[in-house]
């Protein structure tokens, strides 16, 4: 298979991966039940680890997308 097939390939996968955690982020900050909150904030930062233990995010934009989501519901 060539090279340029698997980087698209991979391309659109992490694309995918990507607006789906970007969908989440946006779900989560507009909620405002602490109850649902808890289930997104576990979900939520499941994927972020998941995303920066597969280096399709840096780990330190996993840890700051984290810390703003652990603040937002700390303060619901």
């Amino acid at each position: 298979m060539p090279k340029f097939i698997k980087t698209r390939d991979r391309y659109a996968r992490n694309s995918a991966k990507m607006k789906k955690c970007k969908a989440s982020l946006k779900v989560f900050f507009k909620n405002t039940d602490k109850t649902n909150a808890l289930d997104g904030l576990n979900n939520l930062v499941s994927m972020l680890d998941r995303l920066a233990g597969r280096n399709i995010i840096h780990a330190n934009k996993a840890g700051r997308l984290k810390a703003r989501c652990y603040r937002h519901f700390n303060s619901l």
